[in-house]
């Protein structure tokens, strides 16, 4: 076993696809952090002008110049003076988001790219490549045959996937901490323990998913469609067929039934930084049951499938 988890460790950090994927990944990281500074930017503009308009002389004008404009249109509807007027006040007490620059954190900059399954996406489309290189060379097939149990070979590359992940989420956290400290000026934490907590949870939720990938990779033998699948898997694509099994439920009389709280891919969606404790046990339960079930069904597969 130990043996075969060295081999696996070689191959992982031989292969080149590792390092093709880190460096996308670490390319967007710095896009995506851009992206923030820029409209977090224009925000703050936006807030800036929004309150020099309301409180100058320029938002008085506009007023006094409405209501003129109403006195002088003497066909003008009731309603519809009584429309705009409301529209008036509500653009005088409206107020944009609170979003400052100084509160950018590398627990906010995870959250947005977990749960909205950019990390995800470089997992998977991994996890298929990686599972499946040493059955498309045939060298599988050579070494089936020197292992007592193939059982032994799914858990080595499960390790692997397990190494993969934490590299993974590893390289993240430093790209988006140099990231922000250019684009910035600053690296910011945010809280120790719930970027500590979240982090830990979505290691494991991605690493169950990884193990998932892997089983559909056996299960269908053919990387580009297994690729399609996972990707689509991380596109929110299951949400729909969610909807659907859920109006199904509902039609057989089992009321406010959602299966999505028991899906993979949407519990690392809504998982929220600050969790709450049965949120926090469903996530780690929910991880551990994917985990698992993808272990013992990709071990049945490989038992019952010739090596070729």
């Amino acid at each position: 076993m130990i043996n075969m988890i060295k081999m696996e460790m070689f191959r992982l950090f031989k292969t080149k696809s590792l390092y093709v994927i880190l460096a996308i990944m670490a390319a967007i990281t710095v896009f995506f952090t851009y992206m923030v500074k820029d409209t977090l930017n224009q925000m703050n503009e936006a807030e800036t002008t929004q309150a020099e308009h309301n409180s100058g002389a320029g938002y008085s004008e506009f007023a006094d110049g409405f209501e003129a404009g109403v006195q002088e249109n003497g066909e003008t509807d009731s309603r519809e003076a009584d429309a705009r007027s409301s529209a008036l006040v509500t653009v005088e007490s409206s107020t944009i988001e609170d979003t400052s620059i100084d509160d950018v954190t590398l627990l906010t900059m995870l959250y947005d790219s977990a749960s909205g399954m950019m990390l995800g996406l470089f997992l998977v489309i991994f996890a298929v490549l990686f599972a499946t290189a040493d059955t498309t060379c045939g060298f599988i097939k050579n070494i089936g045959g020197q292992v007592s149990s193939r059982n032994i070979l799914i858990l080595s590359k499960a390790f692997g996937l397990l190494v993969y992940t934490v590299v993974l989420f590893a390289s993240y956290i430093v790209v988006q901490g140099i990231s922000t400290q250019i684009f910035f000026g600053y690296i910011k934490p945010g809280d120790a323990g719930e970027l500590a907590s979240y982090l830990a949870l979505q290691i494991l939720l991605h690493f169950a998913l990884a193990l998932f990938c892997m089983m559909l990779a056996l299960l269908i033998k053919n990387n580009v469609v297994t690729i399609i699948i996972v990707v689509l898997l991380c596109a929110d694509i299951p949400a729909l067929l969610f909807r659907i099994i859920n109006q199904l439920i509902g039609k057989l009389g089992i009321e406010n039934f959602d299966i999505s709280k028991y899906s993979l891919t949407n519990t690392i969606s809504v998982l929220e930084t600050s969790a709450a404790k049965s949120e926090v046990v469903s996530a780690v339960c929910i991880g551990i049951c994917f985990a698992a079930f993808a272990v013992l069904l990709s071990c049945f597969i490989f038992k019952k499938r010739d090596i070729a």
